[in-house]
């Protein structure tokens, strides 16, 4: 009987250390992982705190423009100041091409003032930039106003109408667009057709006309 109840409590005491052993064990893994997630947490608040703060970058076109600011640059005839212009916009020097630009367009050519709307606007590409759209209305006006044909004064009736500024554009329109010539066609679109209703009805033959083709 005293060797039956010494086995038991050898085999209690076996089992109590084997216990406390996987309690050890349970503890040490538990640890294990708390470190880890200390330690990760650590190295993303390092980063965190290194991590340059982002800044948005506003797009300031304006100072990558040319200013519109120029003086009497001596270029002679309108005629020799576009040459210039050409060959200094060729180089690259298109700052100072505007201003020779500038200095013809002083000189009653149209092609200087147009050649200055173009460098701020051409086409549809930023005619999202009202700063742009300022600019170059600016400079389309005095070529259109100079030497009302197509060339000259399409695009500033395009801002124009973009900025649905139909009664200031309708004048310019009406300039030179006096039929439904190759001239005008390009209106005769739904893009167009508010302008046209506002012109038509403003009296403006060319618009009616174009309204009925866009239809």
């Amino acid at each position: 009987m005293e060797k039956f109840l010494k086995r038991a409590k050898c085999k209690r005491n076996n089992f109590s250390i084997r216990m406390r052993l996987m309690q050890n064990m349970c503890l040490l893994l538990v640890s294990l992982v708390i470190w880890q997630s200390a330690k990760g947490s650590e190295v993303t608040n390092s980063n965190a705190t290194n991590k340059k703060p982002t800044t948005t970058k506003v797009k300031t076109t304006r100072n990558k423009l040319w200013s519109g600011n120029y003086t009497d640059v001596n270029c002679g005839s309108a005629k020799e100041c576009v040459v210039t212009a050409y060959h200094l916009a060729k180089q690259g020097k298109l700052f100072k091409a505007n201003e020779y630009r500038a200095n013809a367009c002083d000189k009653g050519f149209a092609g200087g003032c147009h050649l200055i709307g173009m460098y701020y606007i051409f086409g549809k590409k930023n005619l999202k930039d009202k700063y742009r759209r300022k600019e170059a209305t600016k400079w389309y006006k005095r070529a259109c106003t100079m030497t009302p044909k197509q060339g000259y004064c399409f695009t500033l009736v395009d801002i124009l109408i973009y900025e649905t500024k139909f009664k200031e554009a309708l004048p310019y329109f009406n300039s030179f667009c006096t039929g439904v010539g190759y001239n005008c066609r390009i209106f005769a679109t739904s893009k167009y057709s508010k302008f046209l209703n506002y012109g038509c009805k403003s009296g403006s033959t060319a618009a009616c006309n174009l309204k009925a083709l866009s239809n």
